[in-house]
């Protein structure tokens, strides 16, 4: 892992960090849960199903997931950035 002196800025060291970690499947074994895992596959699963054509239906059957969590990715490949929103909470009256 760089230094973080050796980076401009706590974006670009981790940037740099993260190229490292994704260039390591020993890394990313050791440092990331089964779950986040599982996620990781099923969006990049949904991604390619999306750039493939297929409907928010279809992919929901296929990979079991809501529409809402599809959407959600569909807008991360438009934006070119993920945002998860867990859990709403309820609004203030």
């Amino acid at each position: 892992m760089p230094a973080i002196g050796d980076c401009r800025s706590r974006i670009e060291w981790e940037s740099a960090c993260w190229h490292k970690i994704s260039a390591s499947k020993d890394i990313l074994e050791l440092i990331s849960t089964s779950s986040e895992r599982h996620d990781l596959v099923m969006r990049a699963a949904a991604i390619n199903a999306l750039i493939s054509g297929k409907s928010y239906r279809e992919i929901g059957r296929e990979l079991w997931l809501s529409p809402q969590t599809i959407s959600g990715i569909k807008k991360a490949l438009d934006e070119n950035s993920y945002k998860s929103y867990p859990g709403r909470k309820e609004r203030k009256k």
